[in-house]
């Protein structure tokens, strides 16, 4: 007999409740016992009746295949971020290589009421009670030291804008790996890497600042960037490693990053229409713009106190000062200093 996994433990939604009862473990909504056996007719068991209903986030909704149900796990149907997941034989719909649950692995369950969409959304807990209301909101922001994870928003089917802003012990972004927002706003996290952050392919702002653990940029994965990019206030990044796919830029501000030593992972990046690099007090290198072949507007490379001077006339050579179309300063660097 084929069902249908369950989208739920306690199914939130859908018609009248029979007289079955619930599985005792979890996993599909039907007349499996705890000890697994053939999934049951869809909603045979379920709380509230009717069939479960189909994810719309996390990848492939779950499978409709046989499939024998072991003991009943609490696997996330639309896995975290992973890919929807199957009735396996350990139960429940877990979610397939989900990024907090695990290949197979458990994981909580939401309740998503998906009730239309709204303008801005504010997350101050784990529980999202806010965000589950809805399937889309135009800006979705994260905020607050109760925050720990974002596994809530597998809720929503979409937003345009994230800000994740003052949430000193949220450490990753993982569960949203397949949104695509348009803006992004990172600052005041616990953020360790981007990771998350991959479905922003084209935004047109992009901004991390403040984040003092975070260690690699990792995640990021636009092409382009059409407003700005700013790299700011982040106190253990040594490179920009994780930029390898940036091509082009409109505003790229570079700014009060004390570890950094040099822009590696700019090396793809050849058009901008500004370029700002100023107090970064230990970069001492700028070679990773060598690609770079015209910038529409200015050109600042300010107060590095530990850069030559040298390196950054070096840079509008490699450029040409006939392609810089806007003001260029240099100034407040290492004058002192000489280049091989």
């Amino acid at each position: 007999m084929v069902g249908v996994v369950g989208f739920f433990i306690t199914q939130a939604c859908g018609g009248d409740a029979d007289e079955n009862p619930v599985a005792d473990a979890g996993g599909s909504a039907g007349s499996s016992s705890a000890d697994g056996g053939v999934v049951g007719e869809p909603g045979a068991g379920s709380a509230h009746g009717g069939e479960a209903p189909t994810p719309t986030l996390g990848g492939a909704p779950p499978a409709t295949d046989e499939a024998a149900a072991g003991a009943g796990g609490e696997g996330l149907a639309q896995g975290w971020g992973g890919d929807g997941g199957r009735a396996t034989v350990a139960g429940g719909a877990a979610g397939n290589a989900g990024a907090e649950s695990g290949e197979g692995g458990e994981g909580p369950t939401y309740a998503c009421r998906r009730a239309g969409t709204e303008n801005t959304v504010t997350v101050t807990d784990n529980e999202a009670e806010s965000a589950r209301q809805y399937s889309f909101a135009r800006t979705v922001r994260i905020t607050g030291p109760r925050v720990t994870s974002v596994g809530a928003l597998s809720c929503f089917s979409g937003f345009q804008q994230l800000e994740v802003i003052d949430a000193p012990h949220l450490t990753t972004l993982a569960p949203l790996r397949k949104f695509a927002p348009a803006s992004v706003k990172i600052a005041g996290t616990g953020l360790l890497s981007l990771d998350g952050l991959q479905g922003a392919t084209d935004p047109f702002h992009f901004e991390v600042s403040a984040n003092d653990e975070l260690l690699e940029l990792t995640g990021f994965a636009a092409t382009s960037v059409s407003s700005a990019l700013v790299i700011d206030q982040l106190a253990q990044l040594p490179t920009l490693a994780g930029l390898e796919a940036l091509e082009s830029v409109g505003m790229l501000g570079i700014s009060n990053n004390p570890s950094l030593t040099a822009l590696t992972g700019l090396e793809q990046l050849q058009t901008a229409n500004s370029i700002t690099i100023t107090n970064n007090s230990h970069l001492v290198d700028l070679e990773a713009l060598s690609a770079v072949d015209s910038i529409e507007g200015d050109l600042s490379i300010l107060d590095n106190a530990s850069l030559p001077t040298c390196e950054a006339e070096r840079l509008v050579a490699t450029i040409g000062a006939e392609n810089i179309h806007g003001t260029l300063t240099i100034s407040g660097n290492d004058d002192s200093a000489t280049c091989p």
